[in-house]
């Protein structure tokens, strides 16, 4: 009777664990494994090199872009002291900035990066460098390689930089058959990533993504 007993539990124990399991696949059948790939690109327009990361299918600048324009800034005017962030651009600028190949992202592109790195929850951790930024980091693995830093952004009409160490914010291109210009933000304080429409005349970041 006894053995009976316990052979009913044991039977239990290794049901119950097989069904977890694949309650486990089932859940997880449709996440797609992270692959890294880190390279460099030479801007064969002022020989400036940067740093680029494929993430999956997208290859993305690593760095944000430094091309010297018209309606171009350093966060305060001073490449010195905080050139690592390079340059803030108008979008009618950003629009041209990239080299031949690359294309500021749309919309599409960056949801597929946020999709890529485990939703808009917490892609902003895995793409936040973990120097720079002000504490508290939140959620900052730069498990992607994406090494975003807080350059914080430009109000043109104001004439003032903001959010240095608290914020980044990039250019975001419309989707086909769309006109909406928006940008893409991340906060110290959060692990998220926000896409948002602009409300002002700002100078933000650039990223190049590669055609």
């Amino acid at each position: 009777m006894y053995k009976n007993i316990i052979f009913s539990i044991i039977i239990t124990f290794v049901i119950s664990i097989f069904f977890s399991a694949c309650d486990n696949i089932s859940k997880n059948k449709n996440i797609v494994p992270l692959s890294i790939e880190f390279g460099k690109f030479i801007d064969p327009r002022d020989n400036n090199t940067y740093k680029t990361v494929k993430i999956n299918e997208q290859t993305w600048f690593a760095e944000n872009l430094n091309f010297a324009s018209d309606s171009s800034w350093f966060y305060n005017n001073d490449s010195i002291k905080y050139g690592i962030y390079k340059r803030f651009y108008t979008f009618e600028q950003a629009k041209k900035a990239c080299p031949s190949g690359w294309h500021i992202p749309t919309e599409s592109d960056w949801l597929i990066l946020i999709n890529t790195l485990g939703g808009k929850n917490s892609a902003g951790g895995k793409l936040k460098s973990e120097i720079k930024w002000k504490n508290p980091n939140i959620g900052a693995t730069n498990s992607s390689g994406f090494s975003a830093l807080p350059s914080g952004y430009y109000d043109i009409k104001m004439g003032t930089f903001f959010l240095e160490r608290i914020n980044t914010s990039f250019w975001v291109a419309p989707n086909k058959d769309s006109i909406e210009v928006k940008y893409f933000s991340i906060y110290n304080d959060d692990s998220t990533a926000i896409i948002n429409k602009p409300y002002k005349e700002y100078g933000l970041s650039v990223r190049c993504l590669k055609d």
